[in-house]
């Protein structure tokens, strides 16, 4: 088996500790987006890389930058961090280009040690350290800063299409902007639109897409040309669309019950069915968005 026999995710989740009013509005919210759907948002899974540094790597790739890229990778330890990964992090840091020193100080087995022989010995090549990193979290690195990008793209055309008065919800890399109702009209726009990622082979958008691409390309400081990676041989960005707006295949939702673990208090649980790359996560903060903490905002979605 493998990705192409995919077809989805079915999700169940019990919603807790809900007051009277807040399991009732819960179950309002769900028929709106049962009918509406939500925007197709990447949801705080895909943005791990900016734990510590709370920037994209990305960024100083595009830049031609590979030494801060690096850096950053490896040398931005997080308090979420287990605490050997935090270890070997803190030492990068501290040691950051005192490379024989560094090689001398990490564990025998980490894995950095590798990368940091090779700098010992070739203190300029940072385009080539950065490629010894392994593929999968190459590929991550570089699908955060495209999945930012989308989502930026993605707000910015929600607030055109007039849903009227928008939700917003802060997440690491920015915020989500979500609508209450759709009218018949923008709902079938919504659902037919795809948004191009971002990259040096970028897919053909319409004008309003366009625009707004350039406006956040302008904001970032970056060209659609830079994606290309002048310098790296095995790290590229990923060409191709993700649909604007995603409608569960099958949504059900219980009427609330008393929530047997937390005295005096209601629960709800809902049923739904999504396409594959879509989140759970997205329609249950939809659900929810006044009901839960924010988390603090990363550097990642400022300018």
């Amino acid at each position: 088996m493998n990705r192409a026999d995919f077809l989805g995710n079915r999700f169940v989740v019990t919603i807790r500790d809900l007051a009277g009013d807040q399991a009732a509005a819960l179950a309002e919210r769900a028929r709106a987006v049962e009918r509406d759907g939500v925007p197709n948002y990447f949801d705080e899974q895909r943005f791990g890389s900016l734990r510590g540094s709370g920037e994209f790597a990305a960024r100083s790739l595009i830049r031609g930058n590979f030494e801060e890229a690096l850096r950053l990778v490896l040398a931005s330890p997080s308090a979420e961090d287990r605490s050997g990964v935090r270890r070997v992090k803190v030492l990068m840091r501290n040691l950051w280009g005192r490379w024989q020193e560094l090689e001398n100080a990490l564990p025998a087995r980490a894995r950095e040690r590798q990368i940091v022989r090779f700098l010992a010995k070739n203190p300029a090549r940072f385009a080539d350290a950065f490629e010894m990193l392994e593929k999968n979290l190459r590929t991550l690195i570089i699908h955060a800063y495209q999945s930012f990008l989308f989502n930026e793209i993605l707000a910015r055309w929600v607030e055109t299409i007039g849903a009227g008065d928008l939700l917003r919800v802060d997440y690491r890399a920015g915020t989500f902007l979500f609508w209450r109702v759709l009218e018949e009209n923008a709902r079938g726009a919504a659902h037919a639109l795809s948004i191009p990622l971002v990259s040096d082979r970028m897919e053909a958008a319409n004008g309003e897409i366009e625009a707004i691409v350039s406006q956040i390309m302008e904001r970032e400081g970056v060209r659609a040309k830079d994606f290309k990676l002048e310098g790296l041989r095995r790290t590229r960005f990923s060409r191709g669309t993700r649909p604007a707006a995603v409608l569960a295949k099958t949504f059900s939702v219980e009427n609330p019950f008393p929530d047997e673990l937390n005295k005096n208090k209601r629960a709800v649980r809902v049923a739904f069915e999504l396409p594959p790359g879509s989140y759970a996560t997205i329609f249950l903060k939809r659900l929810t968005y006044d009901m839960m903490s924010s988390p603090k905002k990363g550097k990642g979605g400022k300018k």
